[in-house]
């Protein structure tokens, strides 16, 4: 081990001495030095590939989960990756996609320092989610926008997200995170509900819910809707949009809103949302969660005030976690200088825990009109890896703000993975964007009969003026002190 431990150092160290690379930056941080050592891994997958249900693998990046991590004693690394796309394509309307997760496999080769990808992911398989519905059995989910809401059949305590149409719960998958015992759980921005997911069979064995003060309500009664700004609760596709497990606790799922709940804004207006809600859930029992912990995390804003919503979270340690925060410029937006695209830390030492608190109902806002009550205290925020840096994309060939083409950073940074490196405080960032199924060659399946889906092609807009948006994968190498990686297999 240690002999694969110090080529694939010895190839790190390569990227670094690049004469592109800028130098280490050190940023210190509750009592820590943490280092962005830079970008040192790019990869793609194409647009124009399909899974094994004929459908478009589009949208990879709303989440990613770290399966497995191994160097070789040349320094090469191999991983699986799960990737979770969102709602499916969407740029119009919301289409009837079921939700899923894709299993990749995939190679970095340090010593390959650019401009060519030294990243390459080969995808492997797919699985489906379904869930336990009072009327219809076991079912498949969608994407629609949920107009309607109902019970589960083993949880009548709490409501789902229901699509018309079609009667199927509406998912929005944007969160995920590996359970060792068997589960996956998966966050959701319709409903800001996290799914407990049976690894075996892709079945949503339970759900957990989010405080009171979370769900969306116009005129009193609960309504999951994307399409209307709510009275109170989650604004509009602005949900639990990052997911992480701290499994060295026992078990304790961490999940991070986009951005303010409604009551903590002004109308979630850009300038007033900033104060997002952290919430820990103790999962020693996975069907049984309890809310345990939930803090304020003052997103980053913009030099004209506009709040930089958050796309993911991945734990460090108990107390720190990064966030990943950014604008929508790029390839997949019609301003291709993104300012702002970050991973960045955040704590909760000293931070005021309200779990419990009134400010879990929707009538008492802990930020309102987007001030932060006194009597609270936010997690502290750092910023750290700056995904947009000129000089390191420049590496791999990669640019903002210049044309929109294959060069130009993704609009949709969404998720991020760790791998950590041996005999060393350092770690392997993975960051992956959300194409949005963006292509001019898309397929995609809806619900003809009952059960029966049929695939169908599509051309985005976008891709037809633009071109089409392939999956971009970074991977950056960080130094984090006090990481470790209990959930990978090596």
């Amino acid at each position: 081990m240690q002999l694969t431990a110090a080529a694939l150092l010895a190839a790190l160290s390569l990227v670094s001495a690049s004469p592109l690379a800028k130098r280490d930056v050190s940023v210190p941080f509750q009592g820590k030095t943490f280092v962005n050592k830079g970008l040192v891994g790019f990869g793609r997958v194409s647009s124009e590939l399909r899974d094994s249900f004929g459908e478009t693998l589009g949208g990879l990046g709303s989440a990613i989960a770290l399966e497995s991590f191994s160097t070789d004693a040349a320094g090469k690394a191999t991983f699986s990756l799960l990737m979770q796309p969102d709602r499916g394509h969407n740029t119009q309307v919301t289409t009837d996609y079921r939700a899923r997760h894709h299993r990749f496999t995939g190679t970095f080769d340090a010593a390959a320092t650019g401009p060519a990808e030294n990243v390459a992911l080969t995808y492997k398989n797919t699985q489906l989610y379904r869930i336990a519905d009072p009327k219809f059995g076991l079912n498949f989910t969608t994407g629609l926008d949920p107009t309607g809401s109902r019970a589960p059949l083993l949880q009548r305590n709490i409501l789902l997200p229901i699509a018309a149409p079609n009667n199927h719960v509406s998912f929005d998958p944007e969160g995920l995170a590996i359970d060792r015992r068997g589960f996956y759980y998966v966050s959701d921005e319709y409903g800001a509900n996290v799914y407990v997911v049976e690894q075996r069979t892709g079945l949503v064995v339970s759900t957990i819910t989010p405080p009171a003060a979370v769900i969306p309500l116009i005129g009193g009664k609960a309504n999951f809707t994307s399409e209307t700004v709510p009275d109170s609760g989650r604004a509009p596709n602005q949900g639990l949009e990052g997911l992480t497990l701290d499994q060295s606790k026992g078990g304790l799922l961490w999940g991070l809103m986009q951005s303010a709940l409604v009551q903590d804004s002004t109308k979630s207006s850009k300038e007033t949302n900033r104060y997002a809600r952290l919430f820990g859930w103790d999962v020693s029992n996975p069907l049984r969660a309890r809310l345990v912990h939930e803090y304020v995390v003052p997103l980053p804003q913009s030099k004209k005030l506009r709040t930089r919503a958050s796309s993911e979270l991945h734990i460090v340690d108990g107390n720190t976690f990064l966030v990943l925060a950014r604008d929508g410029n790029g390839f997949g937006d019609t301003s291709s200088d993104s300012s702002y695209k970050q991973a960045d830390l955040i704590s909760t030492v000293g931070a005021t825990d309200i779990a419990g608190s009134k400010y879990d109902q929707p009538q008492n806002p802990v930020a309102p009109g987007g001030v932060l009550d006194a009597s609270v205290t936010p997690t502290a925020y750092q910023s750290f890896v700056d995904l947009v840096n000129k000089k390191e994309l420049a590496k791999f060939g990669l640019q903002t703000g210049g044309a929109f083409d294959r060069t130009l950073i993704a609009s949709k940074l969404e998720s991020l993975a760790l791998a950590k490196l041996p005999n060393s405080d350092d770690a392997l960032l993975f960051v992956v964007s959300d194409s949005d199924f963006i292509t001019k060659n898309g397929f995609q399946a809806a619900e003809q009969k009952r059960g029966q889906y049929v695939v169908a092609p599509y051309s985005d807009p976008y891709a037809e003026q633009y071109g089409n948006a392939d999956t971009q994968v970074f991977i950056y190498r960080v130094t984090l002190p006090g990481y470790s990686q209990p959930s990978v297999k090596k």
